[in-house]
């Protein structure tokens, strides 16, 4: 799974910044690396006992654990698949640079009057 997920990782925190923005990158990415550990930790428990519960004799192709597993990822491509989040910093990037070009365009437009006269 880790070879599959790690390269996700950078977009997974540039669509994160993206979505959170005013807030700065390294206050959500903290957030959301601490709740995958958090997260991990307790799965790490969980799947221990499933193994103490089944025991090392288990005869099957799939063990409870990657049933659960397979289960979560579907959970979550389910719940990610419509979302389509706002842009925020985008959004703020392409407001300033309205901004800046109405402060530049009347200053071209002298310039040109000037030219003129």
């Amino acid at each position: 799974m880790g070879f599959f997920f790690l390269p996700i990782l950078p977009t997974a925190f540039e669509c994160m910044v993206e979505c959170t923005y005013p807030i700065p990158e390294e206050v959500t990415n903290g957030i959301m690396l601490s709740i995958g550990n958090i997260v991990s930790i307790g799965a790490t428990f969980l799947w221990q006992a499933l193994i103490d519960a089944q025991g090392h004799n288990y005869k099957g192709t799939f063990v409870p654990y990657n049933y659960i597993q397979i289960a979560l990822i579907v959970g979550a491509g389910v719940f990610l698949m419509p979302f389509n989040g706002e842009y925020r910093r985008l959004d703020a990037e392409k407001t300033h640079m309205e901004t800046q070009e109405q402060l530049i365009d009347p200053m071209e437009k002298s310039d040109a009057t000037m030219e003129s006269v």
